[in-house]
């Protein structure tokens, strides 16, 4: 869980401390009240709609993404028994988000691996495609629907990484829940803490850069390597620069944090 909230850390610091037209797979273009996804009737229809959302899944060194039947992913990852036990299907519409608008749950094969991708659809943000799980056929890391309370969650299995599981050459599978919630699929906490005594956050980026995070709605932000920065499209800075931001973000982080139980 602590991997998740080093990912969602620096989305919300980031993007305070900066503006960027960084790449996204997110496509503003079609901020419609119309969800296309609606009217996608068959492979096909979801193989183009994917692509024409991120033109990196058409052509070039990495392939062109493709959805293959059902019959034909079950026979790929005959190694992955427990895809075709659970019964994952190769695209399905399904409301991940829990926002009454249908999204997309889908198993592609691009880059010479099977991954699954979830297309989330929202009226103020467009399209935007996630990436869930990857290496399905030489780890078995995979997701499927479920329901509780009424609210659509994924049950994913997946395998530990922490530093004592790698140095031991160990390979240990389990089975979580995921919800969305603070824009990405998390792992479930039924039981999060609550901790208003946070002063500040602080990430750090590979000796490069420095975000601090204050609960007044400054932020301090020192880069300390300029070939970095410049790969990272982030300002270079010897000195600490300073900047206010809107107070609800660390009020966003704080919640973040707690719900993590960091």
């Amino acid at each position: 869980m602590k991997n998740t909230f080093y990912i969602l850390l620096w989305s919300f610091t980031v993007l305070m401390v900066i503006r960027t037209n960084a790449y996204s797979s997110n496509n503003k273009s079609n901020l419609l009240s119309d969800n296309q996804i609606d009217h996608l009737k068959n492979t096909m229809d979801v193989i183009r709609f994917i692509q024409s959302l991120d033109k990196k899944f058409i052509s070039g060194n990495l392939g062109t993404l493709t959805i293959k039947s059902d019959i034909q992913i079950i026979n790929e990852l005959n190694q992955c028994e427990l895809y075709q036990k659970w019964g994952i299907k190769n695209w399905t519409k399904i409301d991940l988000n829990n926002d009454h608008h249908s999204d997309l749950l889908v198993t592609a094969f691009w880059y010479s691996n099977y991954h699954q991708y979830a297309v989330l659809y929202t009226k103020t943000k467009g399209y935007e495609i996630k990436l869930l799980t990857s290496n399905i056929k030489d780890k078995c890391k995979i997701v499927k629907p479920i329901i509780t309370n009424n609210k659509n969650e994924l049950l994913i299995h997946t395998y530990k990484t922490d530093a004592k599981t790698i140095q031991n050459d160990e390979f240990i599978t389990y089975t979580d829940t995921l919800i969305y919630k603070f824009n990405e699929f998390i792992e479930k906490n039924t039981n999060p803490i609550k901790n208003d005594k946070i002063k500040s956050v602080i990430y750090t980026f590979d000796k490069a850069f420095e975000i601090i995070l204050n609960n007044n709605g400054t932020v301090q932000y020192t880069c300390f390597d300029p070939i970095v920065s410049k790969e990272l499209e982030l300002p270079y800075s010897s000195k600490s620069l300073n900047k206010n931001t809107e107070a609800n973000k660390f009020e966003d982080i704080e919640s973040l944090v707690n719900y993590i139980n960091i």
